[in-house]
């Protein structure tokens, strides 16, 4: 029977499932509610400033955005860790401008964008799709993960100021408390992923396998490359909380005080993580500034909203030049130390007998 001869049925494909055709229209319109709630927030609290004259500092400014690039070293660090142990022959200014290129992704909604460009910039390399996915995925859940702990450790002392959530304060207050339930949380926290870290790369060997780009790779990662990871963010949320902490100082410097450092740090953990899991918002655009807001309770309404907007602004600033910087740098290289190039060696090969 020829193709022309086949039922219509077998030609047509297959039609979308409900879900897929409606959940669009319902991020779009989770991501527009939260813009409009912040924006509508922001403009109340904009006001307190009216007759005020503020002036944004813009060395602490550049620091702040410095530490968007010190804060993703260890994330860098460790993503090329798990591809060396897989076989993925990385060197580190490709690596470097892969990761920052593809953490730009993050703004496109749904995140899956990233695993996308950092696959693809590193694929003449011999970095496999599966591989990609798995290392970049790997990566996020274990940051996300150190994430939540410092959540967890930190959250009484960012939220010490918060309706409703004063009764976290006992553990502020007591540092005997708060330094027990930081080693509680953190030993949870390696024991956990040490033993879901195995768990996690034995179904993704098996789907990797079904699409024939397994070859059983990903069961070589060593048992204790995730832990070592998670106590390795522990230290890089620090950084992020040092971030707002200099958005404070470059906005209002009577409001910066070293002995904040641990609440920055708790409201950046919760501003961020909170960010991730709304995969309806790129970046977590909305929801991270609204976390914020509320967790900034201890500043003027009006110097709450400048920080949010300057602690945003300088991450994408620091971001995009970085990145434009590293992406120079791996054009200035040889062509088989830079990411250019489509295609590994045996794929070029494919092409050229096609």
């Amino acid at each position: 029977m020829s193709d022309s001869q086949l039922p219509t049925a077998e030609l047509s494909p297959a039609s979308p499932s409900l879900g897929s055709r409606v959940w669009p229209w319902v991020k779009w319109g989770l991501f527009g509610l939260v813009i409009w709630f912040v924006s509508r927030q922001a403009r109340d609290m904009w006001r307190d400033l009216e007759g005020k004259s503020l002036v944004i500092d813009l060395k602490a400014f550049a620091l702040c955005a410095l530490c968007t690039l010190l804060a993703w070293f260890p994330s860098i660090w460790f993503w090329r860790w798990l591809l060396v142990e897989l076989g993925v022959a990385s060197p580190w200014f490709p690596t470097i401008h892969s990761y920052l290129l593809g953490h730009l992704g993050k703004y496109v909604p749904g995140k899956a964008t990233v695993i996308v460009i950092r696959t693809a910039l590193l694929r003449k390399f011999g970095l496999r799709p599966a591989v990609g996915a798995f290392t970049v995925t790997l990566e996020t859940l274990t940051y996300m993960a150190a994430g939540v702990a410092t959540v967890a450790m930190l959250a009484p002392y960012a939220s010490v100021n918060v309706p409703k959530l004063e009764w976290l304060r006992m553990l502020a207050e007591r540092p005997a408390w708060g330094i027990g339930v930081a080693l509680v949380v953190t030993l949870a926290g390696i024991v956990g992923l040490s033993l879901s870290s195995r768990q996690f790369v034995t179904l993704a060997s098996r789907m990797a396998e079904r699409r024939g780009d397994g070859d059983g790779v990903l069961e070589h990662l060593p048992w204790y490359v995730v832990p070592c990871g998670f106590v390795l963010f522990l230290a890089a949320w620090w950084i992020q909380g040092l971030g707002l902490g200099l958005a404070i100082l470059a906005v209002s410097p009577t409001d910066f005080a070293w002995g904040d450092w641990p609440r920055w740090t708790g409201a950046a953990a919760i501003a961020m993580v909170g960010g991730f899991v709304a995969l309806f918002a790129p970046g977590g655009l909305g929801v991270r500034e609204a976390l914020t807001l509320a967790l900034l309770s201890n500043l003027e309404p009006g110097v709450a909203v400048l920080v949010t907007v300057v602690w945003r602004g300088a991450s994408l600033v620091g971001e995009l030049v970085y990145t434009a910087i590293f992406t120079l740098v791996d054009r200035s290289l040889p062509f088989e130390q830079s990411t250019r190039g489509e295609y590994p060696t045996s794929d070029r090969a494919k092409a050229g007998a096609e």
